[in-house]
């Protein structure tokens, strides 16, 4: 069976946190690298023997050529698999439309799994009808895939009752929590020991919930070794390159080099599943309103506590039964030393069981084969795992001189790591092909014998702007007669941009005469009026 799955990469797959950064507007985690915890977990339940899985690299939800990725799909795969997170919320509007569409064109069976809504704290007592156009999109939404799969597999209840006020009963909807609870299976271990108010806990905060500020302010002086753990791309690029998030007023909220956490080095951003369990494993207490950096807690065998201040949150920790409270606002919650003696983890402990059980009976039904089924493990891929090592965690510019070398000698022209570099990065494994212009062949082409008109790749909003590494048809040895400037210039015409910066990498030439090279090449490309979008990606490369 080969599946499409709805993923940035897949597990195996390591990533510098600039190549993570980089690729693409969104990075390669969507975002926010919560949605890691969740794609993993799936994947590797999915993992059988005779399944082959591909990300798609969230190339679907992006997808400007629907009628390719019908095709594509159609003839390739046999299902595809999409975890899904928050995605039934105003500003997810545009992309369930992009995917309602690209479902309705499909002919093999879709499944989704843990999908919720994005609303008020108070939508348990009924949120439906606020936002008309939000709510005849998701109806399309779910509409589509229940044409393609038995059941939705949605968060929890708020979610169902929700969808079921839009027409969609138990029938259709099954509540089967989030994916990331389930990577170890049905039980869960917590420890919870003696909290040491001078002992390692980690803490995290959404921006936007209420008193965020004042929360992280008190923590870290409450617990002076604390570690605030973040999980968005702004926050990455704080970490990595020192951007400060935009629109941030509070001053105690880490958005500027300036913050102190960031100053004294206790700020993380994990980039692996793996590292950010691990890194749990060894604090005492994870508090927060962040409900993935409590999962990577709790999977961890630490205790947990979820501050829900809006549906998701809450959703999500009454499901798993995670210790939480409603909050209007950070400030309501008691000091962390009360939260965690009144927190009870045998319910969530319990939950875990049922829970487990639900999901696994979900993907049954919608012909999902799974590792927990008989003779269907896949002992040597978890084996593979293991043996991956991972990028540690991103910490601020200067925390960790090995890393702030590291990130410098990434930036150099011309230095050392430059052309080891350009190897680094990432190309989605299935991914819809770039547009294409055609114009005049150029002169180079013409002294080659080809006169057929040149192509250019024009990058769109979905791609990276550095370029991914990738060959395409040919190898670039079968041009090896042509003088090396002219080989250049014929696969600038024939193939992808990135090919011809593999092939300028790979020459057996010194650095100097490969930017000789290169120069030669953009005079070339200027005589045949190009438009100066490779002149300024070449000249990055020397």
């Amino acid at each position: 069976m080969r599946l499409l799955v709805r993923a940035g990469k897949m597990p195996e797959t390591t990533l510098s946190a600039e190549v993570s950064e980089g690729f693409r507007p969104w990075g390669i985690f969507g975002n926010n690298v919560g949605n890691f915890l969740f794609s993993e977990s799936l994947i590797r339940a999915l993992h059988t023997p005779d399944t082959e899985i591909v990300p798609d690299s969230f190339g679907m939800e992006n997808a400007k050529n629907i009628g390719w990725w019908a095709s594509s799909i159609n003839n390739g795969f046999d299902a595809v698999v999409l975890p899904m997170a928050n995605a039934f919320r105003s500003d997810w509007m545009g992309k369930l439309n992009c995917m309602t569409a690209l479902i309705r064109k499909l002919k093999v069976p879709v499944v989704v799994v843990g999908i919720g809504a994005q609303q008020p704290l108070d939508a348990d007592t009924g949120h439906i009808g606020a936002n008309p156009r939000l709510d005849a999109i998701v109806k399309g939404f779910v509409s589509a895939v229940l044409e393609k799969s038995a059941r939705i597999g949605v968060r929890g209840e708020i979610t169902a009752s929700y969808l079921e006020a839009l027409g969609f009963g138990s029938e259709h909807v099954e509540a089967i929590g989030c994916p990331s609870m389930y990577v170890q299976g049905g039980v869960l271990n917590i420890d919870k020991r003696p909290l040491d108010s001078e002992g390692p806990i980690a803490f995290n905060t959404a921006r936007s919930a209420r008193g965020a500020g004042d929360f992280i302010k008190h923590v870290s002086e409450e617990f002076p070794n604390s570690d605030f753990v973040c999980q968005t791309i702004e926050e990455l690029r704080l970490l990595l390159w020192g951007d400060p998030i935009r629109g941030v007023k509070d001053p105690n909220i880490i958005a500027t080099t300036q913050h102190q956490l960031y100053k004294e080095g206790r700020v993380r951003f994990f980039l692996d599943p793996s590292t950010w369990i691990s890194f749990m494993k060894e604090r005492q207490f994870s508090i927060g309103t962040r409900m993935h950096g409590g999962f990577a807690a709790i999977l961890a065998g630490t205790p947990a506590f979820i501050g829900c201040f809006d549906s998701r949150t809450l959703e999500l920790s009454r499901f798993h039964a995670v210790p939480h409270q409603r909050i209007a606002s950070l400030a309501d919650l008691p000091p962390v030393a009360d939260v965690y003696e009144s927190a009870d983890f045998g319910p969530t402990v319990a939950a875990q069981r049922d829970n487990f059980s639900a999901y696994l009976r979900f993907l049954e039904e919608n012909g999902l084969q799974h590792v927990w089924m008989p003779g269907m493990a896949d002992p040597s891929y978890e084996e593979l795992l293991s043996r991956v090592v991972y990028p540690t965690a991103v910490e601020p510019l200067g925390a960790n001189m090995d890393a702030l070398v590291s990130r410098i000698a990434y930036l150099r022209e011309g230095g050392p790591d430059s052309q080891a570099r350009a190897s680094e990065y990432y190309v989605a494994p299935f991914a819809e092909p770039l547009p294409e212009t055609t114009s005049a062949p150029s002169k180079t082409a013409q002294a080659a014998g080809d006169s057929s008109p040149s192509v250019s790749r024009v990058p769109n909003s979905g791609d990276t702007a550095k370029p991914q590494l990738q060959d395409k048809g040919d190898s670039p040895r079968e041009l090896g007669q042509l003088p090396l400037v002219d080989q250049l210039a014929a696969l600038l015409k024939s193939k992808p941009f990135e090919a011809v910066l593999k092939l300028a990498n790979g020459a057996q030439h010194s650095l100097d005469r490969q930017t000789e090279l290169l120069e030669e090449l953009l005079g070339l490309l200027a005589s045949s009026h190009n438009d100066g979008r490779y002149t300024e990606n070449v000249t990055g490369q020397q």
